[in-house]
């Protein structure tokens, strides 16, 4: 199903500004830039805080769409599915036509929803009904990565890592579900690979939190088990 890009969004936006005569500030476009990279980036927060300043509840001007769709995948990426569920169906109310996209991920909602409450083999159906929609978004790969770890099938958690990777080699985020299936597999020597691309991509971006931490911790543990 096709999504509204940025670029698209803006080409539309330049479509109802000359119909229209109204235009959002350049400041406007460039915090909606400033969110989507954020988003991208996965500081999800400081992606929401952005777009929910901006969101119009009232307008169908295509870049406020594209604020509307680009919030609702925030609140999904940072496991606010009830409020992701709740802003599509808002956005459902609003236009028609957009009942299709909020369908999708008003799914992919649920699915990340069952993850969180542990409700794994319902999550796994989830994923796999989202996927057979829209098979190449990475979260939705790599969170169904992670049911089938949670689940004791690291062969499948593999299969769904790599192929979010196969996609997107710079979701370097996607290479620590990579390496515990690995782990599962008993690959060591490939697991420590994959957790230092993901190191060595976060140390890059002068990303240093928890998880970078323990990352980095378990690859120690493993060099040293490879070395005895």
């Amino acid at each position: 199903m096709a999504k509204i890009s940025p670029f698209l969004s803006f080409v539309l936006l330049l479509g109802a500004t000359c119909s229209s005569g109204f235009a959002f500030q350049a400041s406007t476009t460039s915090e909606i830039t400033l969110a989507d990279s954020y988003l991208d980036s996965f500081q999800t927060k400081e992606a929401i805080k952005i777009y929910e300043s901006l969101l119009d509840p009232m307008s169908e001007d295509p870049m406020n769409i594209h604020v509307w769709i680009q919030l609702g995948k925030a609140y999904i990426q940072g496991a606010r599915t009830n409020d992701a569920i709740i802003h599509f169906q808002k956005l459902r109310q609003l236009s028609s036509d957009y009942a299709a996209i909020c369908a999708e991920y008003i799914l992919l909602a649920r699915a990340t929803g069952a993850l969180i409450s542990e409700q794994y083999e319902e999550a796994i159906h989830l994923f796999q009904e989202y996927l057979g929609i829209n098979p190449t978004y990475v979260m939705a790969l790599t969170r169904l990565s992670r049911c089938y770890l949670l689940t004791n099938r690291p062969r499948q958690a593999l299969e769904y890592a790599d192929k979010a990777l196969a996609i997107d080699p710079a979701q370097t985020w996607v290479h620590p579900v990579r390496a515990d299936a690995l782990i599962g597999m008993e690959r060591y020597e490939e697991a420590l690979a994959s957790l230092r691309i993901y190191i060595s991509d976060s140390e890059s971006r002068g990303s240093e939190n928890r998880h970078v931490q323990r990352m980095r911790q378990k690859a120690e543990e493993i060099a040293a088990l490879l070395q005895d």
